[in-house]
């Protein structure tokens, strides 16, 4: 996390000085201005986190740890595949910032356009990548008795599909200033 923050701290401020921008400048109302604008995704990750990983302790205890371990094992390559496209729903939020403040109107509609396109490509496919290979995934690592079934599977690849489209319209809605 920080060599991230330095690199990125350091790549910005190169570009600001090639664009000749001044120095930044700090005031109570850009503080607060900017923790308002944090503070709907920080608390939306936090509720994610939440969400996605306190069910796991439900089932444990409501049913048994071995049904709960064939339902981890089972949604492992769904999950991964899920993470694999919140990568580019999160890369996209800054750049729908960018074209929202830079083209007009009809453009950011085109580009809008073009990156749900590329979203629904990316999740169809890693999602049906992870419908068809789990078994064989969870086969080879763990057993295939610790394979769920493909009912199961089918339930946490739209649950992970679902996840994914209102994370992507919760971004949309974020970068457009719509909270």
């Amino acid at each position: 996390e920080v060599f991230n923050f330095s690199l990125i701290t350091f790549f910005t401020s190169r570009s600001w000085k090639k664009k000749k921008i001044g120095k930044l400048i700090i005031s109570k109302t850009h503080i607060y201005g900017l923790v308002k604008e944090i503070s709907f995704p920080f608390i939306g990750r936090i509720s994610h986190t939440v969400l996605t990983q306190s069910h796991t302790f439900v089932l444990a205890a409501l049913l048994s740890p071995e049904i709960t371990a064939i339902y981890s094992f089972t949604s492992k390559v769904a999950m991964l595949s899920k993470h694999f496209v919140t990568i580019y729903t999160n890369g996209l939020f800054g750049s729908i910032n960018i074209a929202r403040a830079e083209k007009s109107f009809k453009e950011f509609k085109i580009s809008i356009e073009k990156a749900l396109t590329i979203f629904f490509f990316f999740l169809i496919i890693s999602l049906g990548f992870s419908f068809v290979f789990s078994y064989d995934i969870v086969r080879y690592w763990v057993g295939a008795d610790k394979f769920g079934g493909e009912i199961l599977l089918l339930l946490i690849v739209l649950y992970c599909f679902m996840i994914e489209l209102f994370q992507f319209q919760n971004n949309l809605i974020l970068a457009e200033g719509e909270f």
